[in-house]
């Protein structure tokens, strides 16, 4: 039986490649159409590559919501962020909302993925103060690969294919949606044990974690607008040098070295996934001068935005 959900996945990158996204990132929402209202999808990548066929190049797509695909056969590369990551069976790809990613489904290359959004896997927000809450993928560091060794790579392969299996036979209800959610839950919480993901940091404070948390938000919403410290702890109600310390424990780095990381990633994106002129970039990011963008660049990445345009890195 085919899994369902695979058909508006098809559908979704069809679209994409016919309306001629083949080098910009897309911006892809959750849209579960086989089953209007769920909003998670399980799915073999064998099933999604047999309905596209090899004719349609997977587009680079700038995803909003939550996905892991843990690789069965085959070896491949999955893109996120501009990194390309080598992945074998028992490799797991962890790509969270705002990232952009590329799928590489080339013959011989099966897993499972699966698609969530944050409020089907938290949808009762749990007290904050527990782990398991709509924090988690903020508390726990999770890398993009998490490559699982012979031991944890076959009980982890079970869980992942008892919630594909569940998903793609059990009819949409309250129940199978609560059976859903906690399959889910295991998986994230096995790979997460497994793989010995830690959470928070030694010597954080709860209120600490919380501003770098709200910062973090913020940062998303205004790295286009400002890149100035003080302008983010005046909107938390610090001092930046609360910020600043509250970063270099949970971050390990300067609040002024995550603004600047995160701007420097947008430019990177725009360079490598679109057409857009390097003055262009630079007003898109909030600077006035093309110059001025161009000497940021250099100053945190050694290169020109040119070089790295030709480059592809």
């Amino acid at each position: 039986m085919a899994a369902r959900g695979v058909g508006t996945k098809v559908e979704s990158v069809r679209r994409m490649v016919k309306n001629g996204h083949r080098g910009e990132p897309v911006p892809t929402e959750f849209d579960n159409r086989s089953r209007p209202g769920a909003e998670i999808e399980a799915f073999r990548l064998s099933d999604l590559a047999r309905r596209l066929g090899h004719d349609h190049a997977w587009p680079i797509e700038r995803v909003g919501f939550h996905l892991v695909v843990l690789y069965l056969r085959g070896r491949t590369t999955h893109m996120v962020d501009l990194s390309r990551h080598v992945c074998r069976p028992g490799s797991i790809v962890r790509v969270q909302p705002g990232q952009v990613q590329q799928l590489d489904l080339r013959p011989g290359v099966d897993g499972i993925m699966v698609m969530f959004t944050a409020s089907f896997l938290f949808p009762g927000r749990p007290k904050a103060g527990s782990l398991w809450h709509e924090r988690f993928f903020e508390d726990v560091s999770w890398p993009t690969l998490i490559p699982l060794g012979r031991t944890d790579s076959g009980p982890v392969r079970q869980w992942f294919e008892r919630l594909e299996r569940s998903y793609r036979d059990l009819p949409l209800s309250p129940l199978s949606t609560a059976l859903l959610q906690h399959l889910l839950s295991v998986v994230l919480l096995d790979v997460a044990h497994r793989a010995a993901l830690t959470s928070a940091p030694a010597g954080s404070v709860p209120e600490d974690r919380q501003r770098v948390r709200q910062f973090k938000i913020d940062l998303e919403r205004s790295f286009r607008v400002t890149r100035s410290v003080g302008d983010y702890a005046r909107h938390l109600g610090c001092s930046t040098r609360t910020l600043d310390r509250a970063c270099r424990v949970a971050l390990g780095a300067s609040a002024k070295r995550v603004i600047d990381a995160r701007v420097t990633l947008e430019a990177r994106r725009l360079l490598v996934h679109t057409t857009m002129t390097v003055a262009a970039i630079g007003e898109a990011l909030g600077f006035t001068e093309a110059t001025n963008f161009v000497k940021f660049f250099k100053a945190q990445t050694g290169m020109l935005p040119s070089a790295t345009r030709a480059g592809r890195v």
